[in-house]
């Protein structure tokens, strides 16, 4: 089963592990801060965790033209961390 949402954006900084993940209707440069990546993302929930429960997945892709920053593939792995930390 795939979550079905329209699209949502994010910004991220590597350096402190902090992101924002809002509604695609908004621009990147909208979230004050200072990011060292932002883009696009989804979230899949077609994967199960070790107990056998729906795993949320996050991929993240694309890039800010307002913030003119890109996705990078290690801000999957960080927001993924941090939602599987918050929700288990």
């Amino acid at each position: 089963m795939e979550l079905s949402c329209s699209e949502m954006k994010y910004v991220i900084n590597h350096n402190t592990l902090k992101f924002v993940i809002f509604p695609g209707s908004m621009n990147h440069s909208d979230i004050k801060g200072n990011w060292t990546n932002a883009g696009m993302l989804y979230f899949n929930t077609s994967g199960r965790n070790m107990y056998g429960e729906t795993a949320l997945e996050v991929s993240c892709y694309g890039e800010s033209v307002s913030l003119k920053l890109e996705s990078n593939p290690r801000d999957a792995t960080i927001i993924n961390c941090a939602l599987r930390a918050t929700i288990y």
